[in-house]
């Protein structure tokens, strides 16, 4: 006995341990150090140790998902000895391993759910993004398109005016008739002002596509809107042989007159270019609701097609490009951006080779709500102490002698550098700062602020731009200054600088 118990003695703990119990390891045959993941015992904590034991044990491979795990079960070879001691314990065995797999499964299955999610909700973002930046860049296509178009518009219309312009002042050099000269200086202010108002309206047009145009829509007599266009295309049509006639109206109508103007303008325009012999009708026919305004011209006609697409932009018929120039093909399509922000309907009827009809149906207007006609006051004299800072000599010469005219004292600066000379001279405070905006690597309004800062007292100051920023608008109206966008009229400068 003494023997015996000396022999099991020399047995390792593992050994000894391994007698009494059943014993599970469980380790990872993926990583190349095999880490144990699971062991019942304390002493079978690495591979070494499990694979070193030399009692029976039965070896299972375990495939989970992607992954395959080793698990050795080491029984008690006493009870197995015994199989009636063995038996009751097959079962629990069994059972302990089948619920030890199903929450390896589980506990599997959701790292695995987790890793789905996580990576769902990455490709959902990533989806979002793509659609952001998809949606950005369509709007950026579409904003350098409205700008292409508006630069466009642009060159293709401002031409009438300025033409008209051009033979106006020709025939005005030429004539030693006073009372000529005397309608040859209206028509051309007529002309100046039509295209003023164009060239407004051109530019409101750039906030079309970001809905920001703002329609005025009042009740006015639609003569005074086709008396204005008659003067630019009457003399057009005269140069080019063509008979122009105006139908006068008494009607009033509802809608926005610069907006109807632009739409007229591109009928007309539309009209002379595509008719080369024959004559232009320009009036009005008064229906039930609403007052349909026509441009019939007997020009080379459209064919079926072509109307359907002739609203389309940078759409030009093949016989069109043949007789006209170039052209840009976009008049139409912003006519009838227009139109449809003023909600009026648009339309043309025309036969090939006998001639085409464009018309726009206008809301009947209420006489009683147009008011008096404003009467147009003469300039007065200001008689007030002026700076004005402006970088364009011809700009800058002309309103001195416009502010001159108004018995004004000017002084006028191109720069910092000359208004530091001007400061420097101790001169009395100015009544009135007129400033242009944007000068040479500075601002008008700056200067101004400047100037107002010197003489620590508040000089009422009106700044001059061009630019539709509304950011700059705000900054100059955050000085308390006076806003005003170019071209300025004389007579509108007259009766702010009455006002300050």
């Amino acid at each position: 006995m003494v023997a015996k118990a000396n022999d099991f003695s020399t047995d390792t703990p593992v050994e000894k341990l391994s007698q009494k119990q059943i014993d599970i390891v469980l380790y990872d045959a993926n990583t190349s150090s095999q880490q144990v993941l699971y062991s019942s015992s304390k002493d079978l904590n690495t591979v070494e140790q499990t694979q070193q034991q030399k009692r029976q044990h039965w070896t299972y491979s375990l495939n989970v998902a992607d992954q395959q795990w080793i698990m050795v079960v080491f029984p008690n070879t006493a009870m197995l000895s015994n199989i009636d001691s063995w038996l009751p314990y097959t079962g629990l065995l069994i059972g302990s391993l089948m619920t030890f797999l199903l929450t390896l499964y589980l506990f599997i299955a959701l790292i695995k759910t987790r890793q789905l999610n996580q990576l769902s909700t990455d490709l959902k973002g990533t989806t979002q993004q793509l659609d952001i930046q998809t949606k950005l860049k369509q709007e950026a296509d579409k904003a350098n398109q409205a700008k292409s178009g508006l630069l466009r518009a642009a060159s293709h219309d401002l031409r009438q005016p300025l033409h008209t312009i051009g033979l106006l002042t020709t025939l005005l050099k030429d004539s030693n008739n006073k009372n000529e000269q005397a309608k040859l200086i209206n028509k051309t202010q007529i002309a100046v002002d039509g295209m003023n108002a164009m060239f407004g309206s051109l530019l409101d047009l750039s906030l079309l596509e970001s809905n920001e145009l703002t329609v005025h829509p009042q009740h006015f007599y639609l003569q005074d809107v086709l008396d204005k266009l008659a003067v630019d295309f009457e003399l057009l049509a005269k140069e080019k042989g063509l008979v122009f006639r105006l139908v006068e109206t008494s009607t009033c109508v509802l809608s926005d007159p610069l907006l109807l103007e632009r739409i007229l303008r591109n009928f007309l325009s539309n009209a002379i270019r595509y008719t080369s012999q024959g004559k232009i009708l320009f009036g009005c026919r008064r229906l039930k609701q609403h007052v349909r305004v026509c441009v019939i011209d007997t020009g080379i006609g459209l064919s079926e097609e072509a109307q359907s697409k002739v609203f389309d932009a940078f759409y030009r018929d093949e016989h069109a490009q043949q007789l006209s120039d170039k052209g840009l093909g976009l008049g139409l399509s912003i006519v009838q951006e227009i139109a449809h922000l003023l909600g009026l309907t648009i339309g043309l009827k025309s036969h090939v080779d006998k001639g085409s009809c464009f018309y726009i149906d206008i809301p009947n207007g209420n006489a009683y709500l147009i008011g008096e006609a404003p009467v147009l006051q003469a300039q007065s004299s200001i008689k007030k102490s002026i700076w004005l800072i402006e970088d364009d000599a011809n700009t800058r010469y002309g309103m001195e002698k416009l502010l001159q005219s108004w018995q004004c004292e000017v002084k006028s600066m191109a720069s910092s550098k000359d208004m530091d000379i001007q400061l420097q001279q101790n001169a009395p405070a100015p009544e009135i700062i007129i400033a242009d905006y944007q000068l040479i690597n500075e601002t008008g309004l700056d200067l101004a602020l400047q100037i107002r800062q010197h003489y620590q007292k508040h000089i009422p100051i009106i700044v001059i731009t061009g630019t539709t920023d509304l950011k700059i608008r705000q900054e100059i109206e955050q000085e308390s200054c006076l806003f005003m966008m170019k071209p300025v009229k004389p007579e509108t400068l007259n009766a702010q600088l009455n006002q300050l």
